[in-house]
């Protein structure tokens, strides 16, 4: 065989391989689930490093509802507002609010890879809903 071929036959095993481990919707949504997840615990670990002690209790306090609720929140908002595109080869991740989508991630090859953007994206839709 000759080079060509051979190059033609390993792009199309990797084009196969690609598509049959393009992660699905699912995947991509838990994927931010668990980055808001570490968000959420990034900041409580914050508000539990203050001095005051008013204001560890009210961080407590906010601990508590944010583990209660916290699921519940994180559950509707991706569901609301995370969609994936599928290109066959690799998928994106979309994240939507006021009506703009922007791309978040991306999925190759079984895994789904978040940018920076996530952060700056639910913080936003998180203050417009407060």
């Amino acid at each position: 065989m000759d080079n060509k071929k051979i190059a033609l036959i390993i792009f199309l095993a990797f084009a196969i391989i690609c598509i049959l481990s393009n992660p699905k919707e699912i995947e991509h949504k838990e994927a931010v689930k668990s980055k808001i997840n570490q968000l959420f615990q990034k900041e409580l670990a914050n508000t539990e490093n203050t001095n005051n002690q008013e204001e560890n209790i009210f961080a407590e306090l906010g601990k508590g509802i944010g583990s209660l609720f916290g699921n519940v929140i994180v559950d509707q908002l991706v569901e609301n507002s995370v969609s994936r595109k599928n290109y066959l080869l690799f998928s994106t991740t979309a994240f939507t609010f006021d009506g703009e989508s922007k791309t978040i991630g991306i999925g190759i090859l079984g895994n789904v890879f978040l940018s920076s953007k996530i952060e700056k994206a639910i913080n936003e839709q998180i203050d417009n809903a407060l």
